[in-house]
């Protein structure tokens, strides 16, 4: 479909339009035409692939002026993958991909504008003025889809722009629906509704748009961007989150258009009474994968919800991950959803990747200090490499490094879901303004959060227990087409499976690291199963002592296939 229309950009805009497409998408754009000497196109790919990046495997390379680091190094593997530009500095042979003759569509991306996706001059007015003036790859694809009222599951690697990728198109829907329902009201009545500041559309506490999220910081974060946007497209968006007297009144009183919320808070105020769903028809679930997976019980709330949201007409999932169980469960809230997605599962192009092999009760902790010794000044302690987050797996972890980091003179600041809002906020603040340069996290900060900031260095001080959770660690950082930075994993024997396989899944050209894991995780299980000893059944209930040796070493002796 999209050939027909890039092959004849001076015919008839009529093919676009049958196919949900608002006219300004599809009229004749020289920018997508195509050359007269080429043979096949593809519009929009998939991903983009960089140059096969060589392991660099450092055994016993210990750095100058650091005895401690020098005994580190006999016990440990170091593993370090380098970004595309080190991978061409290097003096070590790669294999670059194969580069054919034909046109890559990659230079017709380059040349789309905002203004050549259909989007209204306010909001590319708005956005030249927050400093952005090109689409990245998954806005091209989605915001003329999401424009043409498409339910769609968008997916994208972090820090891609996925939220202005929906939020744009939404809210140029929803001014085009008040100026259509405008010209059908009278025009002496619809002058003195404007000059009141009134719109029929517009209710007190009836949105037209619902955005969910799993965290209060990431609907705090959308509802920013929202109200970005609003002062050049004259949207109104509320979250209904804070303060619950000035909640009320806001939502009593003021018309809303978009709401962004978290699950749980807007089940309170639907049985409140401040908020009513019949008037939307739009919903978008950013971080749908913990939405509809996670164990706090998110998937009961959001069902809860779209049972009484009976006038949907577009649905738009969000994520930067799209797990196979995901997947499956999206058959049942978005049948008709079209799949969007550009480099899915992986890693951004210019992230170097260390995975450092650890053992012993203070192996993570020598580890770290190592490595931050490496960057801090021996007098200051204020690191020279930026900004660094430590990621751990439980609230007893984070609260752990966070003290031990404090006693060796690092400042650092604490953030996990069992402090306070508030305080959550000043540590996250201090982090933000340099006050405090290391951010000791759970993965509560892995998932959605923009940093205006630079994070040069992730530390995954505990690793993560699946790809997914590696997926959004590691794009805390180099985020954005010129983002650099490294993520250092901390890797023991019990971590030893899914590191092996996420760093093997980084060697492969554009592989899908989750898919690549579960798969690979899948068939070791399958074959564990097959080489387990089964135990026989006692007749009487029990088994003896003698019986529970044989096994035991039975068990020992038995070798893996």
């Amino acid at each position: 479909m999209f050939a027909d229309l890039f092959r004849s950009g001076n015919e008839d805009a009529s093919l676009g339009q049958q196919h949900g497409f608002p006219a300004a998408c599809v009229r004749p754009m020289p920018c997508f035409q195509m050359p007269a000497k080429a043979t096949s196109f593809v519009p929009f790919p998939l991903h983009t692939i960089s140059d096969w990046k060589p392991a660099q495997i450092c055994r016993n390379q210990a750095p100058h002026g650091l005895k401690r680091r020098h005994e580190l190094l006999r016990t440990r593997r170091v593993i370090s993958y380098p970004s595309s530009e080190e991978a061409n500095r290097s003096s070590l042979p790669f294999r670059p991909r194969a580069r054919s003759s034909a046109p890559s569509s990659a230079s017709f991306l380059l040349q789309a504008s905002f203004a050549s996706l259909g989007l209204f001059p306010e909001l590319v007015a708005a956005l030249s003025a927050d400093g952005i003036e090109s689409p990245t790859s998954i806005q091209i694809r989605a915001i003329p889809a999401l424009l043409g009222g498409a339910s769609a599951i968008v997916g994208s690697a972090t820090g891609s722009g996925k939220t202005l990728a929906y939020l744009l198109p939404i809210m140029q829907r929803l001014k085009i629906e008040e100026q259509l329902a405008m010209q059908e009201v009278e025009t002496g009545h619809a002058a003195e509704m404007i000059r009141r500041g009134e719109h029929p559309l517009r209710k007190p506490g009836a949105p037209r748009a619902l955005i969910l999220t799993p965290t209060r910081e990431l609907a705090d974060q959308v509802l920013r961007v929202c109200k970005q946007l609003s002062h050049y497209i004259k949207i109104r968006a509320a979250s209904g989150l804070g303060i619950r007297r000035k909640v009320r009144a806001q939502l009593e009183d003021q018309p809303i258009d978009v709401l962004v919320t978290t699950s749980g808070r807007l089940l309170q105020l639907l049985d409140e009474g401040l908020i009513r769903m019949r008037a939307v028809h739009t919903v978008v679930l950013d971080e749908v994968d913990t939405l509809l997976l996670d164990k706090s019980g998110f998937g009961a709330d959001i069902r809860q919800i779209l049972r009484r949201t009976r006038n949907v007409q577009q649905f738009v999932a969000v994520g930067a991950t799209h797990p196979t169980a995901a997947r499956d469960l999206y058959a049942d809230f978005f049948p008709k959803a079209k799949l969007l997605t550009v480099d899915l599962h992986q890693t951004p192009a210019n992230l170097r990747q260390r995975f450092i092999q650890v053992g012993g009760s203070n192996g993570r902790t020598d580890e770290i200090l190592a490595l931050l010794k490496e960057e801090a000044h021996k007098k200051t302690r204020s690191l020279s490499g930026g900004r660094v987050m430590v990621f751990c797996n439980t609230v007893d972890s984070c609260r752990f490094l966070d003290h031990f980091l404090q006693e060796h003179g690092f400042t650092t600041a604490n953030y996990h879901g069992d402090i306070p809002k508030e305080k959550r906020e000043f540590e996250y603040e201090a982090f933000a303004r340099g006050e405090r340069q290391i951010l000791v996290c759970t993965d509560i900060a892995a998932r959605g959060l923009d940093y205006n900031h630079k994070i040069d260095h992730v530390i995954l001080f505990d690793f993560p227990r699946t790809a997914v959770d590696y997926l959004h660690r590691a794009g805390r950082t180099a985020r954005g087409p010129s983002g650099a930075g490294t993520v250092t994993s901390l890797v023991t024997k019990k971590d030893m499976p899914l590191a092996t396989l996420v760093e093997e899944a980084t060697r492969i050209e554009g592989a899908d690291i989750v898919q690549f894991c579960e798969t690979k995780l899948k068939e070791l299980e399958k074959r564990n199963a097959r080489t387990a000893i089964p135990k026989p059944a006692s007749s009487e209930g029990s088994t003896s002592i003698c019986e529970t040796a044989y096994w035991v070493r039975l068990r020992l002796v038995k070798q893996p296939i």
